[in-house]
């Protein structure tokens, strides 16, 4: 097969030969040396190449929903989802107090047109925004170009078909960044 991969195992003997017998623990059998080294180097690379596997999605997920979305590009909840189940999540109202104040302000004396806001972001070079429509839940993932992240946004419509409570703000971070550092950067800005 062209795309086997061959593993090579090296392994110190100190002098003993690996065809012999050894007794494994919680065994009933004695199995050779070079059987039970074989099996846990398959084990180990078997992990690795998973690992590598789900590395690689992830990657492809991010930079599809991310730098590189199309919106011509199929996109479903499902996608999504996986994305955000490998990443790191930051809930900005736990973070900063006066976000959950604006977000969840009853009176809606502010009068801010959300929908407008989130549409605006798609005429920006700088951001694209998914929406999810789910019944009464509206799901806003917007895509920052500079820092490289989501922020993940949740909102319930109320009575008043112009106000929207907001049940969640998480931004959402690859899990090899500086997670503190972007953050922190982020809410500076």
């Amino acid at each position: 097969i062209d795309s086997a991969l061959e593993v090579f195992i090296l392994c110190m003997t100190k002098g003993e030969r690996v065809d012999t017998y050894v007794a494994v623990e919680g065994s009933l059998f004695a199995e050779r040396i070079c059987d039970v080294v074989l099996e846990y180097s398959m084990t180990a690379v078997e992990k690795v190449i998973t690992a590598a596997a789900s590395k690689m999605r992830n990657v492809h997920l991010w930079k599809r929903l991310g730098s590189e979305f199309a919106t011509t590009f199929p996109l479903s909840e499902v996608l999504m989802d996986e994305l955000r189940q490998c990443c790191h999540h930051i809930d900005m109202m736990d973070i900063e107090p006066r976000l959950q104040a604006l977000l969840t302000e009853e009176t809606n004396e502010l009068q801010i047109p959300w929908d407008e806001i989130f549409k605006s972001f798609d005429r920006s070079p700088m951001f694209h925004c998914i929406r999810f429509d789910r019944g009464e839940e509206i799901n806003w993932v917007v895509y920052s170009r500079e820092y490289d992240i989501f922020i993940d946004i949740v909102s319930e419509q109320s009575s008043s078909m112009t106000q929207k409570h907001f049940r969640r703000v998480r931004l959402l971070l690859e899990d090899n960044f500086g997670e503190q550092n972007i953050a922190k950067k982020c809410i500076r800005s």
